[in-house]
Order: C-alpha cells, then structure tokens, then sequence
C-alpha cells in the first residue's frame, strides 16, 4: 500500500516538474523568437525610414546645389523651358 502511494506521488512530482520544465523551455522558447522577429521587422523598418529620409536629404541637397550652380553653367549648355515643347 504505501509503496502504490509513494509510487503514485513520485509520478505525479515526476510528471508536474517535467511539465514544468517543458512549459518553461517552450515559453522562452516562444518569447526569445517572438523577440527576434519583432526586433528584426523594427530594424527593417527603421533602416528603410531612414534610408528613405537620407536619400531624401540628399536628392534636395542635391538639386539645390545644382540649381544654384545654373547660373554659371554657359548659356549653350543651359535647357531653355520652351526647347522640350517645340
């Protein structure tokens, strides 16, 4: 009789800390992948914002620098607006 019962409470210990064990490793099994998914999806998102942005920048910087050179290119090479339309 009190073997069955000792038996009985060693399995039941046995089982629940195994089951334990298991939840826990799959928890954080389950969280660390969830974490590196979402960091990766945020860091590809920020990197495509901000090369989105710097290429932005640069294009503007960019015109504006070409646009204030304009008036030094010489007139031969300079577009007139209306030479498109004709």
């Amino acid at each position: 009789m009190l073997n069955s019962v000792h038996m009985s409470l060693l399995n039941s210990a046995h089982m629940s800390l195994l089951n334990s064990v298991h939840m826990s490793l799959l928890n954080s099994t389950h969280m660390s992948l969830l974490n590196s998914a979402h960091m990766s999806l945020l860091n590809s998102a920020h990197m495509s914002l901000l090369n989105s942005a710097h290429m932005s920048l640069l294009n503007s910087a960019h015109m504006s620098l070409l646009n204030s050179l304009c008036p030094y290119v010489p007139v031969e090479h300079q577009c007139s607006p209306t030479s498109s339309m004709t």
